[in-house]
């Protein structure tokens, strides 16, 4: 009887630990494809414009090519990147150079975020988290349909 209920209770053991990483993975895949609008910088709530969506900060992570797009504020933004299970690498980042009134400061501190290599995260809220390396938040998006 003993060698039944461990039997039975390691084959549960090992079917929540694959499910876990089913998960994982799947939040993974959930990043990419999808319109992540900022409502968040550091020290700055944002609240989006919902009736206006384009006009929001916000980007795409483009899976079938591994290039991202993203409105600034003012100017497009695009470039390549790499993902991993917890980290976001951009590489040959490009944005457009138009100046607009009283948008450039926001505009300039969401930019920063794809120059670097930034962690990322999905809180319990389903809100995407960014952090530099050393663990600071450095923006924080929702998901919208694209």
């Amino acid at each position: 009887m003993k060698p039944r209920i461990f039997f039975v209770g390691l084959l549960l053991l090992a079917s929540l630990i694959a499910c876990q990483k089913v998960t994982k993975n799947k939040l993974m895949m959930d990043i990419e494809d999808k319109k992540w609008l900022l409502v968040a910088l550091p020290l700055q709530n944002i609240i989006p414009d919902t009736a206006t969506q384009s006009k929001n900060l916000h980007f795409v992570l483009h899976k079938k090519d591994k290039k991202i797009t993203a409105f600034t504020g003012c100017n497009a933004l695009g470039g390549q990147y790499t993902l991993t299970k917890n980290t976001i690498s951009f590489s040959r980042v490009f944005k457009t150079e138009m100046y607009c009134e009283g948008k450039m400061e926001r505009e300039n501190e969401f930019a920063k975020i794809f120059g670097v290599t930034v962690l990322w995260e999905i809180s319990d809220k389903q809100e995407l988290i960014i952090r530099n390396i050393e663990g600071q938040i450095l923006a924080k998006f929702i998901a919208i349909p694209n």
